[in-house]
């Protein structure tokens, strides 16, 4: 009819840092050949607010998100956890983690996004927990160098951009941070005094 489908692919081709074009022949119709780059690939996220700005999570690698706001905190050291079943749960700022200074919730909330396995599971204290999303990624241009705890970059479908977590240097990261003793801990929580632990925590 009037195009109105093509102009439809070609602007989610372009989105995708892809091209299209058209081949005619006369009598035999057309031929349409949509070119997308390979280092792209589809992954689903959680964005979440963090200081104030949009960083995702690929739901592959969360185990678990909730709000602990009514849940005790409890210090050891300077690390803070709390228990979820028979786990105890290392509680981390993940606006610290990214050299964003300090976490922000609304009033009388505390979500937090579970990562890792075993001894090694933490939760992510984050401002808030926003939608899911599948996002077209690509990898970070190499002129930009490793970006520390960043895996990728991608656009939200208003065409914000966001960074998505690399959950495995994350864990990384907060190991250095608990080795080294630098974990801050996280303002407004419930904390309560402990005075030992069932296991290692952080």
């Amino acid at each position: 009819g009037r195009g109105v489908g093509l102009d439809v692919v070609q602007t989610t081709v372009r989105q995708l840092n892809g091209s299209v074009a058209l081949e005619t022949e006369r009598g035999q119709g057309f031929r349409t050949h949509i070119r997308l780059p390979l280092s792209q690939s589809v992954v689903r996220v959680v964005v979440a607010d963090i200081a104030g700005q949009a960083y995702a999570l690929p739901i592959a690698k969360i185990h678990r998100i909730l709000d602990i706001a009514r849940i005790p905190i409890h210090t050891l050291g300077d690390a803070q956890f709390f228990s979820l079943g028979d786990e105890h749960i290392g509680l981390i700022s993940a606006a610290q983690l990214l050299g964003l200074g300090t976490t922000e919730p609304a009033p009388g909330t505390q979500p937090v996004i579970l990562i890792g396995t075993g001894q090694r599971r933490y939760a992510l204290a984050v401002d808030a927990i926003g939608a899911e999303h599948s996002l077209s990624v690509q990898s970070m241009e190499a002129t930009f160098g490793k970006m520390r705890d960043i895996s990728a970059v991608a656009l939200l479908d208003d065409g914000t951009p966001v960074l998505i977590l690399d959950v495995a240097s994350l864990l990384v990261s907060i190991d250095k941070l608990a080795s080294a003793g630098h974990l801050q801990r996280l303002q407004g929580a419930r904390a309560q005094a402990s005075a030992k632990a069932t296991r290692g925590l952080v």
